[in-house]
């Protein structure tokens, strides 16, 4: 291997197999925290299984320098990552722990979460005292057979920061999940081009304080009521993602510390809900700018219309196709209807209760429009799912050059 001089790690290193510079990845780990580094490094871990759970601490050097942790192969399934179960600590339970770790880069690795008994993680940030950013997940896989496992755990509740991005990964039936009170707007989180799949799947971001991006991802086959994308978030896009869920919420989105300067875009979605209870998108306070997105839902539930907003502050919603089997709150529900500017729009519904603003219901959608101002350039159109169980939009899909674009958004 290449190295700076005999005290300090740098270049390329094997992990396990026949003749490897390491023969566990823990003394990989302990080597890095006793020498430090020099250089940037690739751990490359020959195919195996591997059960451990360690802490990667802050390293001084990796202020210049990103630690790689990768299959040797390039082939994710040749290398299974497991935690070891602790019945009495329940902290422990995690393949790899970055507790104030910088430029970590886990590569094409799988992580097998199972567990019946105890709830697993496979990756879990814990930033302390210092920045820890540059970390990335890319082409893994992380599986779990229960509702107990999750593929990455944020506990973010130190002022830094943090930086994450999340591409090209498969997530089945395992979530991420990121919560706390770090108020350092300089944080941001990159979750794109994801595959998340099965019961409990999804992503799940709580008051994180700088800017999300969450966008071409693929959320399917979940039988949870749950949301799938929540986030309560200061500053926040969600984009061309594709959640088709059989029961839920599909996208849930909230303002984060600040309520007068949340600002979130759900941008040309399709979110589709078969069944469920609750609407299929939901924006909950703050501002929202929703346009172009097809949005549908095929259930009559208690809170079954396909989009709700309830902003405090100005909301957009443009140029969506929004398609309902029916429900008591109808296709659209706008809790504060002074707050919001709703138009160039096409509806698809079953005759009967068309919407909600503020707290009255309208039946049909020449009422709402003259009762709310709201969607005066819009359409709306007859349909009966029931009787077109493969029913596909038919015609134009868009509605995009219908009415005067929205300054700023391309699509």
């Amino acid at each position: 291997f290449i190295a700076c001089h005999a005290q300090c790690l740098s270049g390329p290193y094997t992990i396990g197999g026949v003749n490897p510079d390491f023969q566990r990845i823990r003394l990989a780990f302990d080597s890095i925290r006793k020498v430090g580094i020099c250089g940037n490094i690739d751990f490359n871990i020959r195919p195996g299984v591997y059960s451990d759970s360690l802490t990667l601490p802050y390293i001084k050097e990796s202020d210049q320098y990103r630690i790689r942790i990768k299959s040797e192969n390039n082939d994710s399934s040749s290398v299974v990552l497991k935690p070891i179960p602790d019945l009495v600590n329940t902290i422990n339970r995690y393949v790899f722990r970055l507790l104030n770790s910088k430029n970590i880069t886990f590569e094409k690795l799988t992580f097998n979460l199972n567990s019946s008994l105890m709830e697993f993680c496979g990756i879990y940030i814990q930033p302390n005292s210092v920045n820890s950013d540059g970390i990335e997940l890319f082409n893994n896989a992380f599986m779990s057979d229960s509702v107990k496992g999750q593929a990455l755990t944020v506990e973010n509740n130190v002022p830094c920061p943090i930086k994450i991005k999340i591409k090209n990964n498969r997530f089945l039936g395992t979530n991420i999940l990121i919560y706390g009170n770090n108020p350092d707007t300089a944080a941001s989180l990159q979750i794109n081009s994801n595959v998340f799949q099965g019961n409990a799947a999804g992503i799940h971001v709580y008051t994180f304080p700088g800017k999300v991006n969450v966008s071409d991802n693929h959320i399917t086959d979940t039988l949870t009521l749950a949301p799938k994308v929540v986030m309560i978030v200061n500053a926040g896009i969600i984009e061309r993602n594709y959640i088709h869920l059989k029961s839920g919420s599909g996208i849930r989105v909230g303002p984060g510390f600040n309520l007068s300067t949340s600002y979130v875009q759900v941008i040309n979605n399709y979110v589709q809900v078969d069944s469920s209870h609750f609407p299929a998108i939901t924006i909950a306070g703050g501002k929202g700018l929703i346009p172009f997105n097809t949005i549908r839902i095929n259930s009559y539930g208690k809170y079954g219309s396909a989009l709700q907003v309830e902003a405090t502050t100005t909301s957009i919603v443009k140029n969506n196709i929004i398609i309902s089997r029916g429900g008591p709150r109808g296709l659209i529900d706008v809790i504060d209807k002074s707050s919001s500017i709703v138009d160039y729009n096409r509806y698809e519904g079953v005759p009967g209760i068309f919407g909600k603003a503020d707290t009255t219901m309208y039946p049909s959608f020449s009422v709402w429009k003259l009762a709310t101002g709201f969607d005066a350039h819009s359409q709306f159109q007859k349909t009966n799912l029931a009787d077109h169980p493969g029913y596909k939009i038919v015609g134009d899909p868009d509605l995009k050059n219908s009415g005067t674009p929205i300054p700023g958004i391309s699509t």
